[in-house]
């Protein structure tokens, strides 16, 4: 690849020569789009996809039965402090 001040020629381009301010669009191929339900252009599931979901629920889980221990650790402190 030879590089000079204002052009750029890439050998993997059949040399064609690139401006330096020329945007070149990126081509995304079919299984690089995934939906939000984590579903590519194909119908197949995306794995990283559906381990962050779980790990989300997983989080959402633990949010709610730490927050349950600890509504039942605070009524357990007031029944105890009500009988002293």
């Amino acid at each position: 690849m030879k590089a000079s001040s204002s052009k750029l020629r890439y050998a993997d381009n059949n040399d064609d020569v690139i401006d330096d301010h020329t945007e070149v669009e990126k081509t995304v191929d079919d299984h690089d789009l995934v939906d939000v339900d984590g579903e590519n252009a194909n119908g197949v599931r995306d794995e990283k996809h559906l381990i962050m979901r779980r790990k989300v629920a997983e989080g959402r889980l633990f949010g709610i039965i730490s927050r349950l221990f600890g509504i039942i650790s605070q009524k357990c402190l007031a029944d105890t402090a009500r009988r002293l």
